[in-house]
């Protein structure tokens, strides 16, 4: 159950240290451990970072 909350919190980008106290971990080394960016956020972000930067190039 833990790894689908953190995986949720992640995928909803609540900022990993946020994450860490929530789910009681105690470095941000094991929260990565269950937290796995699936394809569609990673896209998104890459939009994002797209939209923000890409017409400044």
């Amino acid at each position: 159950m833990r790894h689908t909350v953190v995986t949720h919190l992640v995928n909803n980008r609540t900022p990993l240290t946020t994450v860490m106290k929530i789910s009681g971990h105690k470095t941000l080394a094991m929260v990565l451990k269950y937290a796995h960016a699936n394809q569609e956020n990673i896209q998104e972000e890459m939009d994002r970072l797209e939209k923000r930067f890409g017409s400044a190039a």
